[in-house]
């Protein structure tokens, strides 16, 4: 086989290459690094903070990004460097939808807005633990979302939201 046949034929398998990668490269996180650092998984150069909801609430809530209140000032501080959100299909078997979130971008555009603006809400969880802030992904700026599997024509729905990108 020439390299154009040799490269087709281990491309087709760099998924699995991946996968198996990912147990190396992708660690879980410290008791220390979860309750203090808003840090579910970490490889050597990032952190990533993990939320993931049930389809219940991807009927009612498709567009929330929830915080807990206790993890706001933590995220404020700088942890973690990305979020994943996603929502299970009814099986729970997979994610129906999911994004990961760019938190710097996020951390940039929460502090040069007017929190008065933002009209946050905090709620409670129904079985009173762990209040949590709401807001919305449209409200974000358009380079927030790094990663999705939300299908295109919403992701140009959130893209046309008022919101600009934000450079640095």
């Amino acid at each position: 086989m020439g390299y154009k046949q040799n490269r087709t034929w281990s491309d087709n398998l760099l998924p699995k290459v991946k996968i198996i990668l990912s147990d190396f490269v992708i660690k879980e996180s410290t008791y220390f690094e979860d309750t203090k650092q808003v840090t579910d998984l970490k490889t050597n150069s990032s952190t990533f903070g993990v939320r993931i909801r049930t389809y219940e609430y991807f009927e009612r809530y498709p567009d929330d990004f929830t915080v807990r209140k206790t993890e706001l000032p933590k995220i404020m501080e700088g942890y973690p460097d990305f979020y994943f959100y996603g929502f299970l299909n009814r099986e729970q078997s997979d994610f129906i939808r999911y994004f990961i979130g760019d938190m710097f971008i996020f951390r940039r555009w929460y502090f040069d807005n007017d929190i008065d603006r933002l009209q946050l809400t905090c709620l409670k969880n129904r079985d009173g633990s762990h209040p949590f802030y709401v807001f919305n992904i449209k409200n974000f700026p358009k380079n927030f979302i790094v990663k999705t599997n939300i299908n295109s024509t919403y992701q140009r729905k959130i893209n046309e939201s008022n919101m600009p990108e934000m450079h640095f």
